[in-house]
């Protein structure tokens, strides 16, 4: 690790895209009992939805959200992305799992052994890639069981386990990763490699696969947009825009639309610096944890973007036309099979 380098503590949320917004909330509430704990815009195209799913709370390390974008092109996994979300479940749960996943016609390999840990690999409606990962630490998390939800809290998902990247080659990523941002070395197998942050484990890691000669993929609906890492504190984050501007990729200071502070920058992957804070991952929006279907989604001009919001709380704000409207209970179309 290099004297510029800083130590980020895990991962923070992960962002992808979706076709069909009511596929994507019966997918992952319905089938992987997941909580749809926020339901707000994409601030860059605000006719169109932002879904945020998690445990009971939205603890930092359990948050998978997603843009909904109906209509547009699939996406193609490739070199240069982060191409697979790793979710950690109980070393118990395996064959919940994948008796979960046949009833609702959902085709899985596995299990799999990678790194000492057992898997079943399959994609959610829209082609993203996730793993269920019999994850030893899995109990020791920070999570909150949703009472509500469709999946028994001996089996549930208990947050992000890690994320996997694919690049044709090793640099310019490893030493990004190691130089730049503190991960380091943890394990290696034939075309892999695995990094840590913070202490490791469950929710701090980043796996590598090598494949020489991919393609560059194609970011659209079924990939991963961006992936969040959670920093100490406030002070660590807000250091990162000078160093990283000198090490050759960007940074952009304060992005923050009515969301934790973040700083993004470009680089061979997306990448989200968040302050760790305890509470609820979204606690400080302005958007209410838990919208209803009966809940109009809003946007205001404001100095930090357009922030959606509750009618009435900020002056200026209008109604947004969503271009979809759904359910969020996850049984709109193909209902609970458990």
């Amino acid at each position: 690790m290099t004297q510029n380098a800083r130590q980020l503590l895990g991962i923070h949320h992960v962002t992808a895209i979706a076709g069909d917004p009511q596929e994507n909330v019966d997918f992952y509430v319905g089938v992987l009992g997941l909580r749809l704990v926020k339901r707000s815009v994409n601030q860059d195209d605000p006719g169109t939805y932002h879904l945020f799913y998690a445990d009971a709370v939205g603890s930092p390390g359990t948050d998978l959200t997603f843009f909904a974008w109906p209509g547009a092109l699939h996406g193609r996994e490739g070199a240069g992305q982060a191409t697979a979300v790793s979710l950690a479940i109980p070393t118990t749960a395996l064959a919940y799992w994948t008796k979960r996943l046949t009833d609702h016609d959902i085709a899985f390999e596995g299990p799999i052994r990678r790194f000492g840990e057992e898997m079943i690999a399959f994609s959610d409606w829209h082609g993203q890639a996730l793993e269920l990962v019999a994850a030893p630490d899995a109990e020791f998390r920070r999570w909150q069981f949703w009472t509500d939800g469709p999946v028994p809290k001996e089996f549930a998902i208990r947050g992000i386990h890690g994320i996997t990247l694919k690049e044709a080659a090793q640099h310019p990523t490893v030493p990004f990763l190691t130089q730049q941002l503190g991960f380091r070395l943890s394990s290696e197998a034939t075309g892999w490699k695995r990094f840590a942050v913070g202490r490791g484990g469950s929710g701090a890691w980043l796996d590598l696969v090598i494949a020489p000669g991919a393609s560059p993929g194609r970011v659209a609906v079924g990939t991963i947009h961006h992936v969040a890492w959670r920093t100490p504190d406030d002070t660590e984050q807000s250091m990162s825009p000078s160093r990283n501007s000198a090490g050759g990729w960007c940074c952009r200071r304060g992005w923050n639309r009515a969301e934790p502070r973040s700083s993004g920058r470009c680089s061979p992957f997306s990448f989200l610096r968040l302050p760790d804070r305890r509470e609820s991952a979204f606690k400080h929006s302005a958007v209410p944890q838990i919208p209803t279907e009966s809940l109009p989604l809003y946007w205001c001009p404001g100095d930090s973007g357009h922030i959606p919001t509750r009618p009435g709380t900020l002056d200026g704000c209008r109604e947004v036309p969503m271009r979809t409207r759904m359910r969020t209970d996850g049984t709109a179309h193909r209902g609970d099979k458990r």
